[in-house]
């Protein structure tokens, strides 16, 4: 959930700084988040007794913001990503988080994440599809881009490695070709091009017991960093 928010901070060319919190699988079987919970949290959460990861600190003003959603329309605000209609950008927002909450429920969840491509992958890309040519533009908003495509891109981009790892027959934008445009686009961005080539595009995409990446991937990537 912080690529989105790390996104905007490059592409707006702000002065930011990210924060990392190890999870690591324990010996038992179990998930490590000690630095987080133990570490970094205890501190922080009196000053804003929502505290959840992701979080914002705006080190100008004091002022810490928590929640995904929350946290991208805060930094849209700041680095003027919000558009021209916040309740535009507020719908989107939310419709991108439907496709990551599906996305959460299928790889952290019991169930076979079968559905989520079969079934949700498609309906929402459906609707992303029909909104572009609707209105025609290269994003979301408008000409450039604004916080939900943030949001929305990093989910496309999620499940386009997901698709390369299970060896999909094709691409899971095939049979879209306004969002499949839409991604190169946001993609070829020369704002993101430092992001893109530096560490954080390099990071997983889920926490270690997720079932994606798959456990033999995310071994080889944890023994390469």
């Amino acid at each position: 959930l912080g690529a989105p928010l790390r996104m905007m901070c490059a592409f707006a060319g702000a002065n930011w700084s990210a924060v990392d919190f190890e999870a690591k699988m324990s010996a038992d079987g179990t998930v490590d988040k000690k630095s987080w919970f133990q570490g970094a949290k205890p501190e922080l959460i009196k000053r804003n007794p929502l505290l959840n990861l992701p979080f914002v600190i705006d080190n100008a003003s004091g002022e810490l913001v928590t929640q995904t959603l929350a946290c991208m329309c805060f930094l849209a605000e700041k680095l003027g990503l919000m558009g021209s209609c916040a309740a535009t950008t507020h719908q989107l927002l939310c419709e991108a988080h439907d496709l990551r909450n599906a996305a959460v429920k299928a790889f952290y969840g019991r169930q076979d994440y079968e559905p989520y491509i079969t079934k949700t992958i498609p309906k929402e890309y459906a609707k992303f599809e029909a909104w572009l040519g609707l209105h025609k533009k290269p994003f979301l908003n408008g000409e450039t881009p604004t916080a939900p495509d943030f949001h929305l891109w990093e989910m496309l981009d999620q499940n386009e490695r997901f698709c390369v790892e299970i060896k999909a027959a094709s691409s899971f934008l095939a049979g879209f070709p306004n969002l499949n445009k839409y991604y190169s686009s946001f993609r070829a961005l020369p704002e993101l091009k430092g992001y893109f080539n530096g560490p954080f595009y390099q990071y997983t995409c889920n926490n270690p017991h997720a079932k994606y990446p798959l456990p033999a991937l995310q071994k080889e990537m944890d023994t390469e960093s």
